[in-house]
């Protein structure tokens, strides 16, 4: 039983190696964008902060 355990983990081991491996390597290629998203927040709370977040308009 123990030795069924050690497998299954080593198993689950290389898979997320591997997984972690394609997704650096796929982002490194630079042959399909990369979405990512950018929330803008008033960290200060300050009024003119707030301001420039309201300012801000949504480019779809």
């Amino acid at each position: 039983m123990k030795r069924l355990r050690l497998i299954v983990l080593v198993v689950i081991l290389i898979l997320v190696a591997h997984h972690q491996w394609n997704e650096k390597s796929r982002h490194l290629r630079w042959d399909a964008p990369l979405f990512v998203a950018v929330y803008p927040v008033a960290g200060d709370q300050s009024k003119a902060a707030a301001g420039a977040v309201e300012a801000l308009h949504r480019d779809a």
